[in-house]
């Protein structure tokens, strides 16, 4: 299953692309050797990804097409769509969030 688009309706205009990849890049790189979500959580630029809400989405929608997501992105997922899932398998949740992707036109 792949995601072929972005959100039609979804308005870049007032959206600087980098800011939120460097974000997330800041995320990966300072808690690489962690595994408590919680703990990564914490993160000041995790909060800012969530902050930015639905603007977050299709970037981390481009890392789980790519197969390159990491746990902590389903997290923040579940945070900004307030849609909580209890599966913990790798595969199925990534699956999981790319069929709902599709299903809400990203």
């Amino acid at each position: 299953m792949e995601i072929k688009k972005y959100n039609e309706f979804f308005n870049n205009e007032n959206y600087v692309k980098p800011d939120i990849k460097k974000l997330m890049n800041d995320v990966e790189y300072d808690c690489g050797n962690k595994s408590d979500l919680n703990v990564i959580a914490e993160h000041n630029s995790y909060k800012e990804v969530v902050k930015n809400g639905v603007k977050s989405i299709p970037f981390i929608i481009e890392k789980i097409n790519k197969n390159e997501c990491q746990m902590i992105w389903f997290k923040a997922m579940s945070e900004i769509t307030n849609n909580y899932t209890n599966i913990c398998k790798y595969d199925n949740i990534n699956n999981y969030w790319k069929k709902w992707a599709i299903e809400n036109g990203y």
